[in-house]
């Protein structure tokens, strides 16, 4: 097919540039560059065939192109290859089930300046179907989010955005009510300022959604999850709805939950 040739035409040209670098200006970039589209070329395969054994041998192939050019760099965090190559690992580490897959969302979070879509972008393939991990896709979030607001907030819309796909993902995770502190850490003293924009549907949502996975919890029997989980957004709440007509309920239920959980405890005692 088209990219098995591309792939094969990519890699031959990175080659033949290798043996006359001398003579050429810019030969590293263009070495480097032939060597991103044959490892592009490798992944596009990977993504088209059904065939598990032409996925790993393709993604092998790309895995060692793509180290190939990052040998080649002086300096990656200058490097317009470098986005590339991240990209490109990812999919393969994604593509042969390798355990150490995590350690590329690590390897980017070094790289100074990187653009956020990076991990965003990686994030979106690791919920690609047959491998749909979330658990990958959620750092991935995580690691964008630091790096988009790690110093100030000018995207509201983004950022609301941002914090609505890590909510959703991390239904599951008993690390929920962490991301949520850092939310509220961020958030008091602009509310404070009167310079929150947050989105006011986006926020109904995550106060809603928070109460509602607390609820889940609470049927489940998990009580100190819900109860984590009712007091995050009852804080959410105060700080970013307007107008807040379940108050009243919210903190009656609340107060339940926690008379209940002091009574377990008072129990084993």
């Amino acid at each position: 097919g088209k990219f098995h040739s591309t792939s094969t035409l990519m890699e031959l040209s990175a080659e033949l540039f290798s043996l006359v670098k001398e003579e050429l200006n810019d030969s590293e970039n263009t070495i480097k560059m032939s060597l991103v589209l044959s490892a592009s070329a490798a992944v596009e395969i990977c993504w088209e065939t059904s065939n598990i054994s032409e996925r790993q041998i393709n993604a092998r192939k790309a895995l060692e192109l793509v180290s190939k050019c990052m040998t080649i760099m002086t300096n990656p965090s200058a490097d317009e290859a470098t986005p590339f190559c991240f990209v490109l690992k990812f999919a393969c580490k994604l593509f042969l089930e390798d355990n150490n897959i995590l350690d590329v969302i690590r390897e980017v979070e070094e790289i100074p300046g990187i653009s956020p879509n990076i991990l965003e972008l990686m994030a979106n393939m690791a919920m690609q179907e047959p491998y749909v991990l979330k658990h990958v896709a959620v750092k991935c979030l995580h690691a964008a989010f630091n790096a988009r607001f790690q110093s100030s907030i000018s995207d509201w819309k983004k950022f609301a955005e941002l914090v609505t796909d890590i909510t959703r993902m991390s239904s599951s995770r008993k690390n929920l009510p962490d991301f949520c502190d850092k939310l509220i850490d961020m958030l008091a003293p602009l509310c404070s300022q009167g310079s929150c924009e947050y989105p006011e549907l986006k926020a109904k949502w995550l106060v809603s959604w928070l109460w509602n996975e607390a609820v889940h919890l609470y049927r489940a029997r998990e009580l100190e999850r819900a109860e984590k989980l009712m007091s995050k957004a009852i804080q959410i709440a105060k700080f970013l709805l307007k107008t807040f007509p379940h108050a009243e309920e919210f903190k009656a239920s609340y107060q339940y939950v926690l008379t209940e959980l002091n009574g377990l405890e008072n129990d084993r005692k």
